[in-house]
């Protein structure tokens, strides 16, 4: 019991962490410097193209100038180019930074999910009859996998959540899970149909309902405990 508390203690921990990431990158300020980064983008492409028409431009001039004018001018141009190569400098220094610093707090969003839903297996699949109540980690547990069931990976630790962490632990959750069945990537396909099988087999009076309600839809019909037509299961 000490091994799985330490794990679902650690994995509260990590998506707390895992929530302030996503509320950060979901916060206005956060779109507004991803605005301005693409604004920056674009003034870097602007400056790179007029400084490739301005070079252009700039060896169509003689070599050895005869007349002072033109070798007045030639300096200026030289000059003009000399100050676009170091605004293009800055702009590039400044793009890098901000790409540097959204990658990662992209990518600690990521670890974060991963690592909170290992924990979560980890911690799950240790905790016995005696463990105690664990509802409240099962939902979150659930609740991150079904919010981020397109990421890359996060099927894959579900899959083994399936197989590890005791089914009357997901009972809880049927209506939610039951009705993602056929919805979905194939890989959380793949994870939610092993754990659906896995949950019909153990508990079929939970599990086979569920899975006649959702085939047969939720309008009842009529007669139904005296109700009328169009009634709907809830």
């Amino acid at each position: 019991v000490g091994a799985a508390e330490a794990h679902l203690v650690l994995a509260e921990f990590v998506a707390e962490l895992l929530d302030n990431v996503e509320s950060r990158m979901n916060s206005l300020e956060w779109k507004r410097a991803g605005n301005r980064s693409e604004e920056r983008d674009k003034e870097y492409n602007q400056c790179a193209a007029m400084y490739d028409e301005k070079f252009a431009a700039f060896r169509k001039f003689p070599k050895s100038p005869s007349k002072k004018a033109i070798e007045v001018e030639k300096k200026a141009k030289e000059q003009e180019l000399r100050d676009i190569h170091i605004h293009m400098r800055t702009l590039k220094k400044e793009i890098d930074m901000d790409k540097k610093e959204r990658e990662s707090v992209e990518n600690s969003a990521v670890d974060f999910l991963k690592w909170s839903l290992q924990n979560y297996q980890h911690g799950l699949a240790l905790s016995g009859a005696g463990a105690g109540d664990v509802t409240r980690h099962i939902f979150r547990c659930c609740s991150i996998w079904l919010k981020n069931s397109d990421e890359p990976g996060v099927n894959k630790i579900m899959g083994k959540c399936a197989e590890t962490v005791k089914s009357y632990m997901f009972v809880p959750l049927i209506y939610q899970l039951f009705s993602r069945v056929g919805s979905g990537n194939k890989e959380f396909q793949k994870a939610l149909n092993a754990l659906v099988v896995k949950i019909c087999q153990e508990h079929p009076h939970h599990g086979i309902v569920q899975l006649l309600t959702l085939a047969n839809g939720a309008n009842v019909g009529s007669g139904v405990s005296g109700r009328q037509a169009n009634t709907y299961l809830q």
